[in-house]
């Protein structure tokens, strides 16, 4: 049906030179249903042609001017109408002239006078046949187009399967697949053979399931895995292949079918040389923190051993200033002074500086005055200023609250750092310190302050403005005999500054001078009141109610000190040398207060203070830390370890009496003052009565001996014996003045201090006699 429907659809050019013969065809063909174009000659039936080629050519032979075959020989010539059919009609009947139409390029012969139906029998006939020739036409070119696509794809997948075996075999990850059922493996990477040691072929020949290796490093638990349920699965082994490599490996594993059967796919990448870095940066790593430790030991126990004589150097040298009357003596003692502070100052910065790098300093915030800070930063460096004529302005935001949260201590270590870096290179000109609002938040008590420190100094060059806050960096070219310094003020500054938040920037004029800005961010404002501090003047002298104090420090140089600082504000002291004595003398004499030193030999101070507070007869004595080294300045941390206060050496004298008036009591004012306090000591304790006799006993029949010969001649060798058996025989029979004794003549011995040598000798016959007296007294007792 679809077929009749194309026919009868057809176009049909008629030419015929007899305008009968042209309407009598053209009425058939129309009335079949076909559309007709009629051509009187054989010039317009080319025209219409070349215009639009029919479906089919009805054509006269005999016509005038071009008769039917030349018109047929022209269309075929051309590609426009070649595969047009061509049915000749002409009254001729002779075979000669159809062979001549079929040369011609004709495909059938009508003869006149013909009948409708034969004309629309070949007709029809000639058009079924063009279009089976269009249709094996277009199936042709189909297929031609079907086989270049597929031979098209048969290239690609050729260059796919090439580049994916370039790719296989050059990928660095192992591939290895193996037959699910079998465990046989099938294929392999180099880089897999690589992995395992194994040339392409060894792998290719090994079962899975037979593979210890596999075995032992639980590969194959996670291959049956993979193949019974399809799940992927990766996991890390460290193994030693079957060919003996042992190896890091990350092992991917998942399942694939071909034709309906499971595979294995296995990618294998080989991180042993990663895991070998792993562990030489765990080793780095290790060793870094052990050398970080060593530094922070070592930093530990050069405070303890610098703090330990400085603690002496000053402390002396404060006593040693409060009875000096002679003007010359007394400008050699301040310079004793000025030069230990000077080098607590440096230990000091070095000591934050590590604390700050190892994360360990904490900030202890509280309400503070920041004009407060700023008057005490005035009067220490106004008058400095004055000296060199420079002129110090200090100009505070008259809206700056009373009290801001932030660490007093800290705020004023960056503006005596920042301030002081002012005064020493500014020669001329003026200093100014500024505090500003920068920012004063609309919701909640918070704002941001600025502080800023300008000067018309010496300035610095640009390419220095970011080295000088590193540590141990100076200006380049500083002249280190003329400012002196150790380049670690700026970069101390800058981390406490960023630890509360804030920054520290410079902006600066080589020879023009330098302004040093402090920003402070989110400042909490305090509404409670500062408390005022009562100010103890210089010249006033504190003085207790009659007490003792136990003195514990292996080094007699502090024991001493801090013994005549207790003397002459009317407190008895004892003394031990380790924690050991210590536990002995606090058990036998219950002082009120305990000053415990932390690092002594035999026993340290941490040991003792533990033994004292689970002692029934001690554990109520205060115990207040006193050390030089930079761990124990955690209060909460002593506290767990029972201590009840803490001192750092070098301490000044009135934080010494802050701390004891913690647990002694002050004396009124009109309490009559007394001269120095001798130790008074109570002998009545029962175990002391018992060895009382026996140690007279080996003084009268050795010690006075000795002591009669010093009387002669004193050298050196025989007063060192001699103080050492009186501090060894008052250690065995906790007698500490006579311990005491024997410890100060050791030390006079070691300064070479002849003079207080002699005077402790000439006391030791008063020591005998008030120990013979006590003797009496318990005899009598008994």
């Amino acid at each position: 049906m679809n077929s009749e429907i194309q026919q009868l659809d057809a176009e049909i050019l008629v030419v015929d030179d007899i305008p009968a013969n042209l309407k009598l065809l053209t009425s058939i063909l129309s009335h079949r249903g076909y559309r007709v174009r009629p051509a009187a000659s054989g010039q317009l039936a080319l025209r219409s042609a070349d215009h639009k080629p029919p479906d089919l050519i009805l054509l006269d032979v005999k016509m005038p001017d071009m008769d039917g075959y030349e018109v047929c020989r022209t269309l075929k010539s051309g590609s426009r109408n070649a595969d047009v059919p061509v049915i000749f009609i002409s009254a001729l009947d002779d075979s000669g002239d159809k062979v001549s139409g079929f040369e011609a390029g004709g495909v059938d012969f009508i003869t006149k006078p013909f009948q409708a139906k034969e004309v629309l029998a070949r007709v029809e006939t000639h058009l079924a046949l063009r279009r089976l020739h269009q249709q094996l036409e277009q199936q042709n070119a189909q297929l031609l187009k079907e086989s270049a696509e597929r031979l098209q794809v048969e290239r690609e997948l050729r260059e796919a399967n090439d580049l994916n075996r370039k790719i296989f075999e050059a990928a660095a990850m192992g591939v290895v697949a193996y037959n699910g059922c079998s465990g046989q493996c099938v294929m392999a990477n180099p880089a897999a053979g690589k992995i395992v040691n194994a040339s392409e072929d060894q792998l290719t020949g090994q079962n899975f399931r037979r593979l210890e290796s596999w075995r032992t490093s639980g590969l194959l638990a996670m291959a049956e895995q993979v193949l019974d349920t399809g799940t992927k699965r990766e996991q890390e082994v460290h193994t030693v292949t079957s060919f003996g490599r042992e190896v890091w490996m990350e092992c991917r594993m998942n399942r694939f079918l071909i034709r309906g059967e499971p595979h294995l796919l296995l990618l294998i990448y080989d991180v042993t040389e990663q895991k070998h870095f792993q562990e030489t940066l765990k080793q780095a790593k290790e060793a870094a923190e052990e050398a970080n430790m060593a530094k922070s030991q070592f930093l530990a126990n050069m405070s303890h051993e610098i703090r330990t004589p400085l603690n002496a150097v000053i402390g002396f040298s404060d006593l040693l200033s409060s009875v000096v009357e002679d003007p010359k003596q007394k400008s050699y003692i301040e310079s004793v002074q000025t030069a230990g502070k000077s080098l607590l100052r440096l230990i000091n910065d070095i000591l934050d500086l590590s604390k700050i790098e190892a994360g360990r300093l904490e900030l202890s915030c509280s309400p503070t005055d920041v004009r407060t800070v700023i008057n005490e930063v005035e009067q220490i460096f106004s008058q400095q200023a004055l000296q060199k004529n420079v002129r110090f302005i200090t100009d505070v935001d008259p809206g700056l609250p009373a009290a801001l949260f932030l660490d007093e201590i800290r705020l004023r270590q960056i503006l005596i750092n920042l301030v002081g870096n002012a005064v020493k290179f500014t020669e001329k000109g003026h200093i100014q310190l500024t505090v500003s609002i920068t920012d004063q938040k609309t919701a909640g008590d918070l704002l941001d302050i600025d502080i800023s420190v300008e000067d018309t100094g010496i300035g610095i060059p640009e390419h220095d403005t970011e080295r000088i806050f590193e540590s141990f960096k100076q200006q380049t070219g500083q002249s280190s005999s003329k400012f002196g310094g150790t380049g670690l003020g700026l970069s101390i500054c800058r981390r406490l500054a960023e630890m509360m938040g804030g920054t520290v920037s410079v902006r600066s004029v080589a020879g023009k001078g330098s302004t040093f800005s402090v920003g402070i961010r989110n400042i909490a404002i305090s509404h409670k009141a500062i408390p005022a501090v009562e100010e103890r003047s210089g010249d006033e002298t504190i003085r207790f109610e009659s007490a003792k104090v136990l003195v514990v420090d292996d080094v007699a140089s502090n024991s001493q000190l801090i013994s005549e600082i207790l003397s002459r504000v009317n407190l008895e002291f004892l003394t031990a040398g380790n924690g050991s004595e210590a536990l002995k003398i606090a058990e036998a004499y219950q002082p009120d207060v305990i000053l415990m030193d932390l690092w002594m030999p035999v026993m340290d101070g941490i040991e003792a203070t533990g033994r004292l507070k689970v002692n029934a007869r001690t554990k109520t004595i205060p115990v207040i830390a006193v050390s030089a080294s930079i761990f124990p300045d955690h209060s909460a941390s002593l506290v767990e370890k029972g201590f009840d206060g803490f001192l750092s050496k070098p301490f000044k004298t009135d934080q010494l009496f802050s701390e004891l008036s913690k647990y002694l009591k002050i004396a009124k004012e009109d309490n009559p003052a007394s001269s120095a306090t001798k130790v008074a000591l109570d002998f009545s304790a029962p175990q002391m009565a018992l060895n009382l006799r026996e140690l007279i006993e080996i003084i009268d029949s050795d010690l006075m001996r000795q002591w009669e010969d010093l009387q002669k001649m004193i050298p050196m060798k025989t007063v060192r014996k001699f103080g050492k058996e009186l501090e060894t025989l008052g250690l065995k029979y906790t007698v500490p003045f006579l311990s005491d004794c024997g410890r100060n003549l050791l030390l006079h011995t070691d300064n070479f201090d002849v003079q207080n040598m002699k005077i402790k000798i000439d006391e030791f016959p008063n020591i005998v006699d008030e120990l013979k007296s006590l003797k009496e007294v318990n005899h009598g007792r008994g």
